[in-house]
């Protein structure tokens, strides 16, 4: 409906490198101002609920994992394991601006 991109981030909670992008990255308000006004983003446990399913869907197969969709749904880009703020937001930005 809003026909933003998707930012879907894939974690487990004993992944303690998705505690550090939780804490890091994610946290940064330029980071969140950012998303919040140009994606609709998801947090999904991969290990609880549909978690497993969508891990699955999405061929996610390490921790942490961002998948990043245009507003069709279809896989634009996809992150695995750390990254910094500045390289997250340079992902953000190219799918955002190709959407």
């Amino acid at each position: 409906q809003e026909n933003k991109p998707i930012f879907i981030d894939f974690y487990t909670t004993w992944c303690a490198p998705c505690k550090w992008m939780d804490q890091d990255v994610f946290q940064q308000e330029s980071v969140g101002d950012y998303f919040n006004a140009s994606f609709i983003s998801l947090k999904v446990d991969a290990e609880k609920g549909e978690g497993p399913k969508l891990a699955q869907d999405f061929n996610v197969y390490g921790y942490p994992t961002g998948v990043f969709l245009n507003s069709q749904g279809v896989v634009q880009e996809t992150i695995v394991g750390l990254t910094s703020a500045s390289n997250f937001m340079s992902i953000g930005k190219r799918v955002a601006n190709s959407n």
